[in-house]
């Protein structure tokens, strides 16, 4: 017999945070509701159900979710309202100041690092590192989006004037420099307004260069997994966000994918073939991950929709700049590397999504 994996302070915890989602439930009604789910479950189990049933019996006895969502709206009227603001000068606040800051350090710290290190490796080991940190740093917060917005939740809840307050703090930062005059001085320079540009055009390195593009790549990315993750209940993970993805999502998807992809050019691998089979491993990956997820019916129109950006693109510039050239045919490797790259991807993806849901049925059984 399979043994029983429900969860129930996390299905409680579930439950009310949907219901608190709303912006309509203060703290003490919160306990209140937890507090009613654990002592209507736990009666039921007396009576003999399992804990998953005897849940299951007490959410329905409280009717629509969305019903008493809004007996609590007009219990508490002008709490959403107040939440709604609360969260819309923190998200300005961070979304303004928060990369505007980065920037500013990363201008400080490539022109640092270029004027002690010049084009040196230590200069691409000190670079290339930042950028890595940097990339793992926002997947991380991606992956931690649901205790990230749940500590900004309880903040808002129990410190909303001193957690407003303090998100004003960068913004203040730029007027604080201009007081303090070494500072001021080397925020004016134009050497320090240039420094953003200097992976691609200083130090002269495709792996800084490539690394900074992957960083860049990144931020996008984390930014559309946070959109396209919205009304997702679960929490953000590749499943969730690829699992019967929508349309728009797997264009901008394929768009991201292409900018990655072609960024690996960046790498300057002498071969051309190299340079293709890099290139093509990119769209191998994305290829991989939305068939693993998608093991049905849909998963070639799936997968055409994700790509399609990149064949009309690779094909269509990659052809212009042959032309251009004149003697070479890059376009030819680089496509053809794709679509292998592609069909690969789909046959390891159909493969490994079979054996995993063979495994885990083997463990249910």
């Amino acid at each position: 017999m399979e043994p029983s994996t429900f969860n129930l302070k996390q299905s409680v915890d579930n439950y009310v945070y949907s219901i608190k989602n709303q912006g309509t439930i203060t703290s003490s009604d919160e306990a209140e509701l937890s507090a009613h789910l654990y002592d209507a479950t736990e009666a039921l189990v007396t009576l003999g159900l399992s804990e998953d049933e005897a849940f299951s019996i007490a959410c329905k006895r409280l009717g629509n979710k969305e019903v008493l969502s809004e007996e609590y709206s007009k219990v508490n009227p002008s709490l959403k309202m107040n939440f709604i603001w609360a969260y819309l000068i923190l998200g300005f606040n961070a979304f303004y100041s928060l990369p505007a800051l980065i920037l500013f350090g990363l201008s400080f710290l490539y022109l640092g690092v270029y004027q002690k290190y010049e084009t040196s490796y230590i200069s691409t080991i000190l670079i290339t590192g930042t950028h890595l940190l940097l990339t793992a740093l926002i997947w991380f917060s991606v992956g931690r989006k649901f205790e990230i917005s749940q500590f900004i939740e309880k903040q808002i809840e129990r410190r909303s004037l001193l957690t407003i307050s303090i998100s004003f703090v960068p913004l203040l930062i730029p007027i604080l420099i201009r007081f303090i005059p070494i500072l001021r001085t080397a925020t004016n320079s134009s050497a320090l307004q240039f420094a953003l540009k200097y992976p691609v055009h200083k130090f002269d390195s495709s792996i800084v260069e490539f690394s900074y593009y992957l960083l860049l790549l990144s931020a996008i990315g984390a930014v559309i997994s946070m959109v396209f993750s919205i009304n997702k209940i679960e929490r953000l993970t590749l499943k969730a966000l690829f699992e019967r993805p929508s349309t728009v999502f797997l264009l901008v998807f394929g768009i991201v994918v292409e900018l990655l992809a072609a960024s690996t050019r960046a790498l300057h691998v002498d071969a051309i073939i190299g340079s293709a089979i890099i290139f093509g491993s990119v769209y191998f990956f994305a290829s991989y991950v939305v068939t693993f997820y998608n093991l049905n019916a849909y998963t070639n129109r799936y997968l055409l929709i994700a790509c399609v950006f990149g064949l009309i693109m690779e094909t269509a510039v990659g052809v212009y700049a042959d032309l251009d050239r004149g003697d070479t045919i890059n376009t030819a490797y680089f496509v053809s590397l794709m679509v292998i790259g592609i069909m690969l991807g789909k046959f390891f993806g159909l493969r490994s999504a079979r054996y995993f849901n063979q495994t885990k049925s083997r463990l249910a059984d």
